[in-house]
């Protein structure tokens, strides 16, 4: 849900089709680049009847987790977020930022810390899978010379540095 902060975002990345259903509206208002892994949208650009515009970027077949370099794919590592470290890659990123990469509960049992996703209680053990992809992301990140730093002190991603947002737009360590 990002891409509703303000103008200045300039992609919305999403792997969930059900996601789209729900949230059809609001991304059609939204002036920047649409990217998904969802496989309804294969057809590399997705037209419909109202013109929304959806790019394509597929799931890499050889490699489900970390960063992928194969053109025009991503690893979708069991969450769009992750995923999207992929296409930040390949549109020439060299320091990425994650923020709102919570990858746990709230103190009060709700996920993504806010309640525009809820999950059911029964999909509430998905962090350990969504949290896999992690360190094969840092080792590629790492290899492929790119910084990766993690504006989520409270995270359970361990795997790259924590930081404040107010420190990293410092450019404090």
């Amino acid at each position: 849900m990002a891409f509703q902060l303000g103008n200045w975002v300039d992609f919305c990345f999403f792997g969930d089709d059900g996601w789209f259903r729900d949230h059809r509206k609001e991304l059609a208002q939204f002036t920047g680049v649409r990217v998904s892994c969802a496989p309804m949208f294969s057809k590399n650009t997705y037209h419909a009847d109202n013109g929304e515009r959806i790019k394509y970027l597929a799931q890499d077949p050889k490699k489900s987790h970390g960063i992928s370099e194969v053109p025009y794919t991503v690893c979708w590592n069991a969450n769009s977020g992750a995923a999207a470290i992929s296409l930040a890659s390949h549109l020439g990123a060299k320091k990425i930022v994650l923020l709102g990469f919570d990858m746990q509960l709230d103190p009060n049992g709700n996920s993504h810390w806010h309640k525009e996703y809820q999950m059911n209680p029964a999909k509430r053990s998905v962090f350990p899978r969504h949290l896999r992809g992690f360190p094969i992301i840092a080792a590629d990140a790492k290899r492929m010379g790119i910084e990766i730093l993690n504006a989520s002190p409270e995270s359970a991603i361990d795997d790259f540095p924590k930081m404040t947002v107010e420190a990293i737009l410092n450019g404090s360590p």
